[in-house]
């Protein structure tokens, strides 16, 4: 089984479910504009540092979609 199709099995289902980790304490209606959660690459994987509030869907999830910076240099729209 590729790499892809490892990492989707079971949400195309419905026997995985995820949660979404977008909100943070210093946020507001801005999600992307005031969004300070980092997450910057070491060797071949990413650090996340941060906090998020409001996580949709925590209980009884399998995984996290979390959004984070990877370049704080970058416009609000386009940081993410």
């Amino acid at each position: 089984m590729n790499s892809r199709r490892r990492s989707t099995f079971g949400i195309t289902t419905g026997e995985k479910h995820g949660a979404e980790a977008i909100t943070e304490p210093t946020g507001g209606s801005d999600l992307f504009g005031m969004m300070r959660t980092r997450a910057e690459k070491r060797n071949s994987k990413f650090v996340l540092n941060g906090q998020k509030r409001f996580v949709v869907g925590c209980t009884g999830a399998d995984f996290f979609v979390t959004y984070a910076v990877t370049d704080p240099a970058a416009k609000p729209r386009t940081k993410v």
